[in-house]
């Protein structure tokens, strides 16, 4: 039977290009920015990692998993041979109220999709593939398609349904790669005997797969199957799993295999999304939709195209007893605002036990989320990046939606001040309004300039994550490249936002153990060189004085040079430099006296040596003014 559809599969792939000209148009019609609209809106989903690892629980026979903790490397890198892995499935006793739970776990942590780990590295499928007899429903003689299942919890719970294929490894599948501990023949060319028996790491039992049985695997399983995804469960997001820098020399991947496989999706749906780890980088209208981060890596930067972090509980994907590492709700919380402040997506990743139940640990951290993200949805859902510089403001981030009501900006404010008033640094434009989303209240707002104080209760009105909606007239305007007010008031000049020239360079400091150091371990130094400069914008908003203070270390034999701070339109302080009783190893506050500034605005403010020192001047930290 199997032979039979995959003769079909491969003569509707040669007539494709005949007969799909109606699919070929709509492809055409439908780009990119279309097709992840949903993606961007929803923002948040889950991936549910239930696979044949589950019941080893990242354990083979009593020996913990080898060199990794990612439970679904466990057939690898433990060596276990198919009759082992395959009787896994028979220890996996799958209910659709489990499977409903998964549903029920996504919705109430207020994540909109669900990924489900169809066929990982093993070669397994969790759906009753009619291309493969490979099959959980086989293995466990329940016959059961859990996927089929899923779809029908998904549909009642209002979630979307997405794929996660192993496409790249198939361990399970002869002509697939990565398996050399499988297959074991001494009469097959390759297999050899002695080397085996010595157990040399570079003596696999036999040759991997050349390129044309690679090929072959290809065509006659991993494309029929994601077919089958696409045409009988309505997947509408397939996530692959290749992390190869150039997947066309670092696997036995093709080019061609690569477009045929995104080829054949745009023509079955050309509104399935595609991630870059189907091997192709390129993301937009000739390319794939959406860019895959690396296993919980989140960018420092915002990116001009669509991307999504999947993200871990604890470390491993797959459930793992041995793996109790549980990363905090803060910070999934605060990894999620600043995902979406710079334009991506988070998937975070549930590795149920083998009877489907979710570890406490995951169930309490996916309510707690989802109840900051009930509370506060206007400042989560359908929200994008800012202009705002991600250091400008010492609280939290800013999101924002724009719509035909007029542009609304979120607060995500983490670190509530005690003071009750939050200190927005940059915005241009005038505030018509602002209400903490979790108390449904307006609160009062005063606008100096470039510095916004809401003056909001004194306790924290949500936990993790307080939302301030200010509605603003016209786009956001914003001014960056300054430092402003922080919490509680005061302005922080530090290494982070220097800008160095001549000479200077930020060093890393002596790295000591916590009990000998205070402050940051990195500090501006190297001021030998003429002109050496640290350079800071600050912004003013009334004239008046205050008082500046500056943190550095020095020791006794470089202590007794000079330096200045030169403020524009004020003018300059000169000090010499003090040593600390533990000299470069630690850094002191010195009060530098009072500056009055002539007018609100803002200012540039340097640190100079007087002169060329002729050792170094000091390990300068910050600068503050009150």
């Amino acid at each position: 039977m199997n032979k039979i559809v995959n003769i079909l599969f491969t003569v509707w792939l040669l007539l494709c290009p005949i007969i799909s000209g109606s699919a070929v148009e709509k492809v055409a019609m439908m780009n990119q920015q279309d097709r992840v609209k949903w993606f961007e809106d929803t923002r948040l989903g889950t991936m549910i990692h239930w696979s044949l690892c589950t019941p080893a629980a990242g354990r083979f026979n009593g020996e913990v998993l080898r060199n990794s903790t990612y439970a679904e490397w466990l057939r690898l890198h433990n060596k276990v041979q198919r009759a082992d892995w395959d009787q896994m499935a028979k220890r996996m006793p799958i209910t659709e109220e489990a499977i409903e739970d998964w549903v029920v776990t996504t919705k109430r942590g207020g994540f909109k999709y669900l990924t489900f780990v169809t066929k990982h590295h093993d070669g397994v499928a969790f759906w009753n593939s009619k291309v493969s007899d490979y099959t959980y429903g086989n293995l466990s003689g329940t016959h059961f398609d859990v996927l089929k299942c899923l779809k029908e919890k998904c549909d009642k719970h209002g979630i979307i349904l997405c794929a996660y294929y192993s496409h790249w490894l198939d361990w399970g599948d002869e002509n697939g790669t990565n398996n050399d501990w499988d297959y074991a023949d001494g009469n097959k060319p390759g297999f050899d005997l002695d080397a085996a028996g010595r157990g040399e790491i570079d003596a696999p039992f036999r040759k991997l797969p050349t390129r044309e049985q690679y090929d072959k695997y290809w065509r006659e399983k991993a494309m029929p199957q994601v077919a089958e995804l696409i045409k009988d469960y309505g997947i509408k997001l397939l996530w692959f799993d290749c992390w190869r820098k150039d997947p066309v020399k670092e696997t036995p991947m093709t080019q061609k295999q690569l477009d045929d496989m995104l080829s054949m999706i745009r023509s079955l749906d050309p509104t399935v999304l595609v991630n870059t780890r189907l091997g192709i980088h390129e993301v937009g209208d000739n390319g794939v939709d959406f860019e895959t981060m690396a296993d919980n890596e989140f960018p420092e930067n915002k990116k001009s195209h669509t991307w999504e972090t999947a993200a871990t509980f604890n470390h491993s994907w797959g459930y793992n007893r041995d793996d109790q590492g549980w990363r905090s709700t803060t910070y999934f919380v605060r990894e999620i605002v600043q995902s979406i402040s710079k334009g991506g997506n988070v998937m975070l990743n549930i590795g149920p036990r083998a009877d489907g139940s979710i570890p406490q640990e995951i169930k309490t951290r996916m309510e707690e989320i989802g109840k900051v993200i009930r509370t506060n949805k206007e400042g989560f859902y359908g929200t994008g990046p800012t202009p705002f510089s991600s250091q400008l403001q010492d609280w939290g981030l800013i999101t924002q939606r724009k719509d035909k009501n007029g542009t609304r900006l979120y607060l995500h404010v983490f670190e509530w001040p005690s003071d009750g008033i939050i200190r927005v640094n940059g915005l241009k434009n005038k505030v018509k309004s602002a209400r903490i989303l979790s108390l449904n209240k307006k609160v009062e707002v005063k606008q100096s300039g470039l510095l916004l104080h809401i003056l909001g209760p004194v306790s924290e009105p949500c936990s993790y994550d307080s939302v301030i909606e200010l509605v603003i007239e016209g786009d956001t305007q914003v001014e960056n490249g300054f430092c402003g007010e922080i919490n509680f008031g005061g302005i922080h000049s530090g290494i982070k936002t220097a800008k160095l020239s001549g000479g200077t360079a930020i060093i890393s400091g002596e790295k000591l153990s916590p009990e000998n150091w205070v402050a940051s371990p990195s500090s501006i130094g190297k001021w030998e060189k003429e002109g050496a400069k640290a350079e800071w914008r600050i912004y003013v908003p009334e004239a008046g004085e205050k008082s500046l203070r500056i943190c550095y270390a020095c020791d006794s034999i470089a202590a007794g040079q000079f330096y200045k701070v030169t403020i524009s339109d004020v003018g300059s302080i000169k000090a010499k430099t003090l040593p600390g009783p533990r000299g470069f190893k630690e850094f002191y506050t010195r009060h530098l006296g009072k500056v009055k500034f002539p007018h609100a605005g803002m200012y540039t403010v340097s640190v100079t040596p007087v002169g060329v020192p002729d050792r170094e001047l000091f390990y300068l930290n910050w600068l503050f003014w009150e």
